[in-house]
């Protein structure tokens, strides 16, 4: 893949990003009662553009597959099974509080993409996928739970930024192996 588009593609990440982040500001992710009165659910709009973060940096990876070694593929298997389940935990469980569904959810999504990733890998890499996946869940779920009673509109932004640094540095591993 060639500079521009490698460019172009950390330029949408940021991009969406900040969607991600000036929705939440813009909507207030405090006032959980948006909801009711919307229909609209802030927590749902972020974790769309968080998933088509991770939809822009998978394409870019599943494109470059052939180029990747048995440890890369590895550590991108576990980076998306725990990257994914912990986003979809801890966004699920910020406005609804059910912790159990929480875990539930967040195992599995990070199942979906953790295992799959983790074949760039080999056997290996889908055990990284396969353990990672529920491990994000979990942790999501945790994090969700005790962020509830706290200040959201500071929690959001810091909670985007290190998302965008993971999925940025994704890119970087792959390419720099490329």
């Amino acid at each position: 893949m060639d500079k521009t588009n490698l460019i172009f593609l950390v330029l949408t990440i940021l991009v969406v990003g900040f969607l991600a982040y000036s929705q939440g500001a813009f909507d207030g992710f405090s006032d959980i009662s948006t909801f009711s009165e919307t229909g609209v659910d802030p927590y749902f709009i972020t974790y769309i553009f968080y998933m088509v973060v991770v939809a822009a940096v998978s394409i870019y990876v599943y494109r470059l597959r052939k180029q990747i070694d048995e440890m890369h593929g590895m550590m991108i298997g576990m980076t998306f099974g725990m990257v994914t389940g912990l986003i979809t935990a801890t966004l699920f469980l910020i406005p609804t509080g059910n912790f159990l569904y929480g875990v539930i959810i967040g195992s599995i999504i990070g199942l979906l993409f953790g295992i799959p990733f983790g074949k760039l890998g080999g056997h290996l890499g889908i055990m990284e996928g396969t353990i990672a996946g529920p491990m994000g869940g979990m942790m999501g779920a945790m994090l969700g739970q005790m962020v509830r009673p706290f200040n959201i509109e500071i929690f959001i932004p810091f909670f985007t930024f290190i998302f965008l640094i993971t999925m940025i540095g994704i890119i970087y591993v792959v390419n720099c192996r490329v």
